[in-house]
């Protein structure tokens, strides 16, 4: 019996004071005061800020490429239906004016696209900005571009995209075996998300040529200068300001051949929204 009340003395006294070092524990924990919570929300809203500028611009780079790249496939499958419907192997064939005429403009472009509006190149159903003025585009770099929406017939796609054309008589080119076409039938304005801004070139307005085979060429890239001269000499790798960044005189006109010669990837500068990468500064 001693044994036993020693044991249970011990026991207890060791638990009461494994319970009393607990609760002292307890008591001596601190929690993060105000300052210091001050301080962290302080920190995590200066990160913010300074990754939220890079996060949606490229979001937005992205959104372009990806409206772009579907105008593109649905212009190219319309065309195709064009000459399956006329029974030729290529637009020259048919002959693309007749598809181009003002008076047949809207109802041969129905047959071949779903559209909202088309207008035969008539200042009077041109789209117009908010003041009640022709749209007209910006240059990548500064200023305007020369060519607006009045140079070319244009309609409007259900995804909101507007399409220009401008008839070229199915134009031949110059080096036909280098380029892997023959002529050029169209000059082809995709602005891809038509009247919402930024409007302008390389961001979410690009440039191409129609071909026989209804296929778009990317202005200013690599089949486009090789169907020019026979060489690369003119794309937009080595005629800077097709597509150069942050450089003020860029056009942009080259942008839709980096965009696609590049994998489809907007990985360039545009001035108006986001920090140039290394590669646009060197």
């Amino acid at each position: 019996d001693r044994m036993r009340s020693e044991f249970l003395k011990t026991y207890l006294t060791f638990d009461e004071t494994t319970l009393q070092v607990d609760d002292l524990n307890m008591v001596n924990k601190k929690a993060f005061t105000l300052a210091e919570v001050l301080i962290t929300l302080g920190i995590i809203g200066i990160v913010a800020a300074l990754t939220m500028p890079s996060l949606i611009a490229n979001y937005k780079k992205q959104e372009y490429v990806t409206q772009l790249k579907k105008a593109v496939s649905t212009i190219e499958q319309g065309f195709r239906k064009r000459m399956a419907d006329i029974e030729c192997t290529d637009l020259n064939c048919g002959g693309i004016q007749e598809f181009m005429y003002p008076d047949y403009f809207e109802s041969e472009i129905k047959k071949n696209f779903e559209i909202v509006s088309a207008c035969p190149a008539k200042p009077e159903c041109m789209p117009r900005d908010k003041s009640g003025n022709l749209l007209k585009y910006k240059n990548l770099g500064e200023g305007y571009a020369a060519k607006g929406l009045k140079d070319y017939s244009i309609f409007i796609l259900k995804s909101g995209a507007i399409i220009g054309l401008q008839d070229t008589f199915c134009a031949p080119v110059k080096t036909t075996k280098a380029a892997g076409f023959d002529y050029n039938c169209a000059f082809v304005l995709i602005d891809v998300n038509g009247l919402k801004a930024p409007n302008q070139y390389g961001r979410d307005v690009f440039y191409f040529l129609l071909n026989e085979m209804g296929l778009l060429v990317p202005m200013y890239g690599e089949q486009w200068s090789l169907s020019d001269s026979g060489t690369t000499n003119g794309d937009w790798r080595n005629k800077k300001d097709y597509c150069d960044t942050p450089s003020k005189t860029s056009s942009g006109l080259g942008c839709a051949a980096r965009v696609i010669e590049n994998g489809w990837e907007m990985d360039y500068y545009c001035l108006l929204y986001t920090s140039p990468s290394p590669r646009d500064r060197s």
